[in-house]
């Protein structure tokens, strides 16, 4: 989990898709974000979209998952 909730620099020339789940905590959680990004960055780059910088971040109690 990330303490910084800013995002990392972005050049002028940029832009950003952020993508947000909501889900009940589990065990599988960390899994499911690695999917979700192999996912949106697969189809990003299916469509010649160069991705400059990766952001993933879990939030909630870690305790419970």
């Amino acid at each position: 989990m990330s303490a910084d909730h800013g995002f990392l620099p972005m050049p002028e020339d940029s832009q950003r898709i952020t993508v947000g789940c909501d889900m009940v905590p589990g065990p599988l959680a960390e899994a499911v974000a690695e999917r979700l990004l192999s996912i949106v960055v697969g189809e990003l780059r299916a469509d010649g979209i160069v991705v400059t910088g990766l952001r993933v971040e879990l939030q909630g109690r870690s305790t419970t998952w």
